[in-house]
């Protein structure tokens, strides 16, 4: 039997796959399709890529230590852990190289938020020891005087903002003179620290700190700085040691014993491989100032990487998963109490044209079997992904925050599906055609059709599937299909289309 011929295929041709699965949250079997390959051979592919890359980084090509915190925080914002201080809130955002904006320490900015208040931290990042058991480095107390002093288009506020510097790991004397002058100046009034150190109330060496964090005579002098002034300034400064670079130390343990944490599998291989990607995806966004969220986490490694439900949104999605499940329970699919039809061929229609389309839209006459047909289908995709399904009082809303009251949502909608750890889910909308009003039809196709697509990550609902009426665009608008016609012998027609 002759053997079937090695399909060549371009080393550029491998590359743009591998882009699309790494970088734009394309799924396997997709691009698989696009590029007329086997899923096991794509695989393959991204194995090999993703080898190269913790090879280049962890062989010193592109690695630094900076990666290395980044990826630190990126694991505290996936497990929902506080990287530095409970009282900041949770962890939303990381930019890199920020002195165009304004701030003077640039290597990265931590965006927090705590209710409706939001706290920054401009963080230093050095890979050697910054003090000593008497001294703060120089150009950092410079740098956040300069901040803290400044009075045109500052984005520093002392009242919510803070300075943070993270240096290589601290001897102990050094961790007590520093960790005592800052944590008095936290509970201390300025004024009477500042008589209490003159009293020689803390250790020689702690008074030798706080001194090292005067103002610069320039700056002192420009602004007429006292000596009152420091702890208000320290008020303001936190430093955190890290020891990332040794692979034995609790540092890294800690990180990748968060990274088994977020994973559902746990396992230690798969939580530093989840490790080293996060180091390259630092990488890449440091390099060109950019900035990384929840969502361009997601966008990247979900695909690879099997996400729990991130703590911060993990009781709303069970509370959506639940009420999904009684709803799409409470279609009755039983004749006379005992009957059950099979819709085998029905359901393997419906999976052939999600094949090849975003969007199946099934019609169907009234009392027809569109929703029996959508329970059977939910049953089905509830095996191996969540499925969400929407009826007629839930969609009749004109916006997200209806949406969040309607579902009754601890969270913001928006902030809940751009926080979606899963590669994909299913949403099923049920009974459009009970909608009466058009205009209201027409707004709940722009809130939950174009403007999810646009507001969110462009493939977040990458299954869609709606029971009822059909749904196009005409001349930019979402209206009523009056072209598709339903089958009198009550064959369901499916149409698909991308949004």
């Amino acid at each position: 039997m002759a053997k079937t011929p090695r399909q060549v295929v371009k080393k550029e041709d491998r590359a743009s796959a591998v882009k699309l699965v790494l970088e734009q949250n394309i799924s396997i079997a997709e691009t698989a399709r696009q590029f007329n390959v086997s899923e096991k051979t794509l695989e393959t592919w991204i194995k090999k890529a993703t080898a190269t890359q913790s090879a280049n980084l962890t062989g010193g090509k592109g690695f630094s230590f900076e990666n290395q915190v980044g990826a630190w925080f990126l694991t505290h914002m996936l497990a929902g852990v506080p990287p530095l201080d409970e009282n900041l809130g949770s962890l939303r955002q990381l930019a890199f190289q920020t002195e165009p904006d304004g701030w003077r320490l640039d290597d990265l900015l931590l965006t927090f938020q705590m209710g409706d208040t939001s706290h920054r931290c401009a963080i230093s990042i050095k890979s050697n020891r910054q003090f000593t058991a008497r001294k703060a480095p120089e150009d950092f107390v410079e740098r956040c005087w300069s901040q803290f002093l400044e009075t045109k288009n500052n984005p520093f506020s002392p009242q919510t903002d803070r300075f943070v510097n993270i240096t290589a790991e601290l001897p102990s004397t050094t961790r007590d003179s520093l960790f005592s002058v800052l944590k008095a100046a936290c509970v201390r009034k300025p004024v009477e620290m500042v008589k209490q150190l003159a009293n020689e109330d803390l250790s020689d060496n702690a008074r030798a700190m706080f001194q090292s964090f005067a103002c610069p005579t320039d700056l002192a002098a420009k602004y007429q700085i006292g000596t009152e002034k420091i702890p208000e300034l320290l008020r303001c400064v936190s430093v955190l040691s890290l020891n990332l670079e040794d692979p034995n130390s609790t540092d890294k343990a800690h990180a990748l014993g968060l990274c088994r944490q977020i994973l559902k599998t746990g396992d230690l291989q798969t939580a530093t491989k989840l490790w080293e990607a996060l180091v390259y995806l630092v990488d890449r966004h440091r390099v060109d100032r950019g900035h990384i969220d929840l969502s361009v986490v997601l966008r990247s490694l979900r695909q690879r990487f099997p996400f729990k439900d991130h703590p911060d949104y993990a009781a709303d999605w069970n509370r959506l998963w639940t009420d999904s499940k009684e709803r799409w329970q409470s279609v009755i699919d039983v004749i006379g109490g005992k009957t059950r039809l099979p819709r085998s061929h029905l359901l393997q229609t419906i999976e052939s044209e999600f094949a090849n389309h975003h969007v199946v839209v099934l019609l169907g006459e009234q009392g027809g079997g569109k929703s029996v047909a959508a329970r059977h289908w939910a049953e089905h995709r509830a095996q191996s992904e969540p499925v969400l399904w929407l009826d007629p009082r839930i969609l009749a809303i004109n916006d997200f925050s209806e949406l969040r009251d309607q579902l009754s949502l601890n969270n913001p909608w928006r902030e809940l599906v751009t926080g979606l750890m899963r590669p994909r889910m299913t949403v099923i909308l049920d009974g459009l055609d009970r909608l009466l009003f058009a205009k209201r039809r027409a707004k709940l196709s722009r809130v939950l059709g174009k403007r999810a697509l646009k507001s969110f990550h462009p493939r977040l609902f990458n299954v869609r599937f709606f029971a009822g009426e059909s749904w196009s665009v005409t001349n930019g608008r979402y209206c009523r299909n009056q072209t598709a016609s339903s089958s009198r012998e009550r064959d369901y027609q499916f149409t698909g289309y991308r949004l």
